[in-house]
């Protein structure tokens, strides 16, 4: 808060959104949803999705510019998942920008990193229910030619 005030700068918290600190002063938080299946969400992380949830809607009525996030994990967080997390954000504000990120191998997990096809094509499910989506792999590439879709598409 205190760099806010003095220099004027922007105030960002990228999050799971599981806890969420004061926000007194935050310009832009993004949540990264894991799953909307709770069980699944449980079996991910060790816990319910359900505060995560919560507190996406809490952030959108307190007026905090918000973005949302989720990995595409072929084999986990499929592309069913994905579709129900937009269709969750769209039931707040359609506008909410969505990145699908393509999942970025791990050492010792069974799963694989997908192929921009396939990001695309999870990412295609999404844009069913909200307005500003992106996709991108792990590494970084953008596949939208969208530089950052959280600073150009900030609800205001």
């Amino acid at each position: 808060m205190t760099l806010k005030k003095t220099i004027g700068c922007h105030v960002g918290l990228s999050t799971n959104g599981y806890l969420l600190p004061d926000l007194d002063g935050v310009d832009h938080v993004n949540i990264s949803l894991k799953a909307f299946d709770d069980s699944l969400h449980v079996r991910y992380t060790g816990r319910s999705n359900k505060p995560c949830f919560s507190n996406l809607r809490r952030i959108y009525n307190k007026g905090i510019g918000l973005s949302a996030s989720s990995v595409y994990i072929p084999g986990l967080i499929e592309g069913d998942e994905t579709g129900k997390i937009a269709g969750f954000i769209a039931s707040i504000d359609d506008n909410i920008p969505y990145r699908v990120i393509g999942y970025m191998k791990v050492f010792g997990l069974p799963f694989r990193e997908p192929d921009q096809s396939e990001v695309e094509r999870v990412s295609l499910r999404a844009r069913r229910y909200l307005k500003n989506i992106v996709f991108s792999r792990s590494s970084g590439e953008d596949y939208t030619g969208i530089i950052d879709l959280f600073t150009s598409h900030l609800r205001k």
